[in-house]
């Protein structure tokens, strides 16, 4: 872990990390194992601000996907979503999401976080072309009747 991220060196034990990862355990209901795994597989969590970041960003897929337990699942499952900016980047995705009817769920949220702009548009053009034709074929379905 030092080697990948050697900033946690400067970092005071009992006033940063060990506040930090009993918020973290208690908050995503993790066993010692599993937040070590998590700080293992995302070492940057340790220089988030909770009140700035991690707690925000908690909020954000817990109220997009209207399922606490779902949402905190997908954050451990893929901890660099808490790396993206809510502003810049999830907020406005999760709305163009909403805007042409994208199910909201966790393959989504995380799409919204983790493609790049092109990966982005493409998908959500895909999307559009998909519901599109979702919506002809009800359509169809209704006029033959």
């Amino acid at each position: 872990m030092i080697q990948r991220y050697p900033a946690i060196l400067s970092y005071s034990i009992p006033n940063k990390i060990i506040p930090k990862l009993d918020w973290l355990q208690q908050r995503l209901s993790l066993t010692d194992d599993e937040l070590s795994n998590l700080m293992r597989r995302f070492p940057p969590l340790f220089s988030y601000s909770v009140d700035v970041n991690i707690e925000p960003t908690m909020n954000f897929f817990i109220d997009a996907l209207g399922d606490e337990d779902e949402a905190l699942a997908l954050l451990i499952r893929v901890p660099n979503l808490f790396s993206y900016s809510l502003e810049k980047r999830l907020k406005p995705r999760l709305k163009e999401a909403m805007d042409v009817g994208m199910v909201i769920d966790t393959a989504c949220l995380s799409r919204i976080g983790t493609y790049t702009e092109s990966q982005w548009q493409k998908g959500r053009e895909f999307q559009v072309k998909e519901l599109a034709k979702q919506r002809d074929a009800k359509s169809d379905a209704s006029a033959a009747n």
